[in-house]
């Protein structure tokens, strides 16, 4: 019995897609987060809830 799983080329497509789409967002998001503070800040836009 193979428990095992193999991945197609269609899988391997979403992955790189999503890899390049969330570097994408942190490329274009960088000139915003001038310090490690204020990414963990979030630039103070969310409620402390």
């Amino acid at each position: 019995m193979n428990s095992g799983f193999t991945l197609s080329w269609i899988d391997y497509t979403i992955m790189i897609v999503y890899f390049v789409f969330v570097l994408g967002i942190g490329w274009a998001l960088k000139r915003y987060m001038k310090t490690a503070n204020a990414f963990l800040e979030a630039g103070r836009a969310m409620p402390a809830w």
